[in-house]
């Protein structure tokens, strides 16, 4: 059973900074949702969340500046997750990051709406990475 979430967001700020926080895996304490990050090899990492569960990242495309794609799993489910950097006119750049996540489990799969709110993860991590990217400047 699929669920998929998609989210526009426009940063004022341009696509390589923001592309320099969203594929650096060493920087990962801007994240209010995250515990660490396991650097596996440079295609595969494990995120470890507040509450500890951990999912597997694969990153299976990566086009500086435009485009940044993984297959993920965790105990839960398994999925991809898609992110597009669009530049925009007066330093401004727009992402659409897509959420597809696959749920073997049918009581998972009801369970997981008030669970695994994937419009309220991607809010979050969009707020978080303006945070840092604010505070960098």
């Amino acid at each position: 059973m699929k669920r998929s979430s998609k989210i526009e967001w426009v940063i004022n700020c341009d696509v390589a900074k923001i592309w320099a926080v969203v594929t650096n895996n060493t920087d990962y304490r801007w994240r209010t949702d995250l515990k660490e990050i396991q650097t596996l090899s440079e295609t595969e990492f494990i995120e470890v969340s507040s509450d500890g569960t951990q999912t597997a990242f694969r990153i299976t495309k990566k086009v500086e500046h435009q485009e940044y794609c993984f297959a993920m799993n965790n105990k839960l489910f398994s999925g991809e997750w898609i992110g597009k950097f669009t530049p925009m006119p007066d330093g401004f750049t727009k992402l659409d990051f897509i959420e597809q996540i696959e749920i073997a489990n049918p009581l998972i799969y009801i369970l997981s709406f008030p669970m695994l709110n994937l419009k309220k993860f991607q809010r979050s991590y969009m707020t978080d990475l303006e945070k840092k990217l604010v505070d960098e400047q």
